[in-house]
């Protein structure tokens, strides 16, 4: 066997694993790309920071309400059915972002997204889980959290540059113009990964709505953990590029170098973490990513050097990357196959539902105490995670 085979075999880079990686690599780089712009391109066109903050949280409340529903298809129509409709909304959402005549565009753009990441939050995670063996699921994760950052290295930089030169709207074209090579890509390279088809009940999202208000005990700890780590990322995570300007006066292209960063730290941490986790504790894992997430914005709440932010973003970077792969798993780990999806929705809901005022909050508290004052707020909540976290149990498959 050559050396591609094995690699492509340690990575469990066969069957849905290859489309599902370049797929999401190639709409990754355009998102990237987004997320540095749309913020200043929204300001440009008569918007302001509170007015981000509110549709941020009007992003985040049909995110997170919708997924107690798409948890449910998820596990109902497949999941390739799902992420094939989150490819058309955010399409169409793109396309107005494109056209955008002056703010108010945004709150269409921003409600069409947030039904757009409620189809792909309950479906992608477990679909990719769902095409590798079980040994591999932890290595499979950190890919998931490859997809996003590997794009990193060049995606915000890159959008900071052509925005600074020619305009924000050329960016969000050529966002669109990617999402649609990505959604073709996806939908002829992959074959759905549930086992088992059957008809949507909308009993079923009732029940799962009363399995919210009545968790399982086992289940409490995990989710006052991710309630509280989502607020706190939200807080600053929704206004972030729009407090790097008006704070620091950085142009796009600093702000790009700065998340470029970020993303070289998540990838080189992901495969290695990963691995970590399979062979050790993903209790653990979730554990030392709090930590290193209170240390990360205590750091931001106490420095304004552009070197020490550089620096913060490493460290950023490799809780992200450590994060995301523990809580993936876990994720993953604590539910079947046939109630992951229903599993995904219902975590993402409730947290997103009980952080829907939280960038709001943040644009406030960042015109009242400032950049400083954000990031003191969020480390304080992430502390709280912290102590929550020692609650957990270690899953099993």
């Amino acid at each position: 066997m050559g050396y591609i085979d094995k690699l492509r075999d340690s990575l469990s880079f066969r069957g849905n694993v290859p489309g599902l990686f370049i797929s999401g690599i190639i709409e990754c780089s355009a998102w990237h790309m987004y997320e540095l712009v749309w913020q200043p391109y929204m300001i440009s066109l008569g918007g302001s920071v509170p007015l981000i903050g509110l549709i941020m949280s009007l992003w985040t409340a049909f995110n997170s309400v919708l997924q107690l529903v798409t948890g449910e298809l998820s596990d109902s129509v497949g999941r390739k059915t799902v992420l094939s409709y989150y490819y058309i909304f955010s399409i169409l959402g793109l396309v107005i972002a494109a056209v955008a005549k002056n703010w108010v565009y945004f709150i269409a753009v921003n409600i069409i997204f947030g039904i757009a990441d409620a189809l792909d939050g309950p479906s992608f995670s477990p679909m990719f889980a769902e095409s590798v063996p079980k040994e591999k699921m932890a290595v499979a994760m950190s890919m998931i959290t490859l997809i996003w950052s590997i794009p990193g290295f060049y995606g915000k930089a890159l959008g900071g540059y052509i925005a600074d030169l020619y305009g924000s709207q050329l960016v969000i074209i050529i966002v669109l113009v990617a999402e649609i090579v990505a959604a073709i890509w996806f939908y002829f390279t992959t074959k759905e990964t549930l086992a088992e088809i059957k008809p949507f009940k909308l009993k079923a999202v009732l029940r799962n709505i009363q399995g919210i208000s009545r968790p399982e005990s086992r289940l409490v700890p995990f989710y006052i953990v991710a309630i509280l780590d989502r607020f706190g990322w939200m807080i600053n995570g929704g206004i972030l590029v729009t407090m790097f300007t008006q704070e620091y006066g950085f142009s796009l292209t600093e702000i790009g170098v700065l998340l470029t960063i970020e993303m070289v730290a998540i990838t080189l941490i992901s495969i290695p973490a990963g691995k970590a986790l399979d062979k050790y504790s993903n209790r653990k894992g979730i554990i030392v990513a709090l930590v290193l997430t209170v240390i990360t914005f205590s750091g931001y709440a106490l420095t304004s050097s552009y070197r020490a932010l550089m620096l913060l973003q490493v460290v950023k970077g490799a809780t992200i990357g450590l994060w995301d792969t523990s809580i993936m798993l876990y994720q993953n780990k604590i539910v079947s196959e046939g109630e992951r999806g229903k599993t995904f929705g219902n975590i993402n809901s409730i947290k997103g539902m009980v952080s829907i005022p939280a960038p709001f909050i943040g644009a406030l508290l960042f015109g009242y105490i400032g950049f400083k004052g954000v990031f003191a707020t969020s480390a304080f909540i992430l502390a709280l995670a912290l102590l929550a976290s020692t609650r957990l149990t270690e899953p099993k498959l």
